[in-house]
């Protein structure tokens, strides 16, 4: 309810709201309704992941001849006031295709972002730096980019056409990189200083479990930044941070006794065979961590 609480103050503008549940979950449906009956609900059974779940409502919104923008946002985000204005202000002021608000944690820091952007701008916000500061240094700015997380961003309808939908064989983690990567390639984007959204997921349980997953999502993460680095040409901006990408997974996850296994496993499967997470080769890794 946050979310669609927030919309309201976040836009002038008349909207349509599709929501797509990997759950399929009939109380999200009457919550859904209860709050705009025009709206589009559409259940996704068995968690295809979240490219899939954004490829369906995707093919519905092109089916809308009115709909002239698309924002993409995650259910666990919240929108500042006049955060979808700006972001549509800043796509018709610059003539591109996409752009994406400041994204802040739970604990006011910066911790999702937009890149590369260029110097100073770059050094400052890749230290996780409070979204209060970053926008007090850099306020009015709109800077280009060439890649942004999925939390939140605006995009032309019109894209839909020449970009296409979401593409479901990532499964997850890497999906929103690769369509950003996709839209900045056809028509450029900006990250709008002024435009803000809070990222407020769940804290998460300390359990094996838990722990499990965040290792598979980091680990598909690895797996789908390979492939497109390596075999996509609107990828190629990826190849300088892959060094630096399996570092940070490496130090994070030193302590797992099949860390190395995984890890050449997932760069074959990426580099030779050319898969993805949601191909075949990587659910059997996920299954082996997640079995109960």
């Amino acid at each position: 309810m946050r979310l669609f609480e927030s919309l309201g103050s976040a836009t002038s503008a008349s909207w349509r709201l599709f929501v797509a549940d990997n759950a399929a979950d009939p109380e999200v449906a009457a919550m859904i309704q209860q709050i705009d009956s025009q709206s589009v609900y559409i259940p996704l059974a068995g968690n295809p992941g979240c490219a899939a779940g954004l490829k369906e409502a995707e093919k519905r919104v092109s089916e809308d001849s009115e709909i002239t923008h698309v924002l993409v946002v995650d259910d666990d985000a919240e929108l500042l006031p006049g955060c979808i204005d700006k972001l549509i202000e800043a796509i018709h002021e610059r003539s591109v295709g996409a752009a994406v608000p400041l994204i802040e944690d739970e604990g006011g820091r910066v911790t999702s972002f937009a890149g590369k952007l260029a110097e100073p701008m770059w050094s400052a916000i890749k230290v996780g730096p409070l979204a209060a500061e970053f926008h007090a240094r850099f306020a009015n700015q709109v800077l280009s980019v060439e890649w942004f997380p999925g939390v939140c961003f605006v995009f032309r309808c019109d894209l839909l056409g020449a970009v296409g939908l979401h593409d479901s064989g990532f499964w997850m983690m890497g999906e929103d990189l690769d369509y950003s990567l996709r839209l900045t390639s056809a028509a450029g984007g900006v990250l709008v200083v002024d435009a803000r959204a809070k990222h407020l997921p769940p804290t998460p349980q300390m359990t094996s479990r838990a722990d499990a997953f965040s290792f598979v999502k980091a680990l598909a993460m690895v797996m789908n930044s390979l492939f497109l680095a390596i075999h996509t040409s609107h990828g190629r901006p990826l190849r300088r941070h892959i060094a630096g990408n399996v570092f940070r997974f490496v130090r994070k996850f030193r302590n797992r006794k099949t860390l190395w296994r995984d890890l050449t496993e997932v760069a074959f499967l990426a580099i030779v065979k050319r898969e993805r997470a949601g191909d075949g080769g990587y659910s059997k890794i996920r299954a082996e961590h997640l079995q109960d």
